[in-house]
């Protein structure tokens, strides 16, 4: 209770002492004029209508607990893809920067004896020629 408590005193400063105060910057449960809350998505003209609604539709209960619990599965779940997904990218960069040191390696490497051999085939194919 206390931590909500000093979550409201922190949105009513930011509110009387930001001119530039946008509700959906401050509360991730607000967003676009409606209620985030799982399963919810109640519409609110005004920031104060949405914070009478949480106190009104979201108190603590087996419901609100069960919806709680869902979206700490969601998180948990993409937390864990976003692990895959790091993973993937991260394999992905490392193999275009081990391909592009091979490429270098056999361009330094390699070119100068393929350009020597072609220019001895085309000195040999001319000498034919003559």
């Amino acid at each position: 209770k206390e931590r909500l408590s000093n979550e409201s005193e922190r949105l009513k400063h930011d509110m009387e002492n930001n001119e530039t105060f946008q509700p959906s910057n401050v509360h991730p449960l607000f967003t676009s004029g409606k209620c985030q809350w799982i399963g919810c998505e109640t519409h609110c003209q005004t920031f104060h209508g949405f914070l009478h609604h949480l106190q009104r539709d979201h108190q603590l209960s087996e419901r609100s607990a069960a919806q709680t619990k869902v979206q700490m599965q969601m998180v948990d779940q993409l937390e864990k893809q976003v692990v895959k997904e790091k993973a993937r990218l991260v394999a992905m960069v490392e193999h275009l920067k081990a391909s592009e040191a091979e490429q270098k390696f056999h361009r330094e490497k390699f070119e100068p004896v393929q350009l020597f051999m072609l220019q001895r085939h085309l000195e040999a194919d001319h000498a034919a020629k003559s």
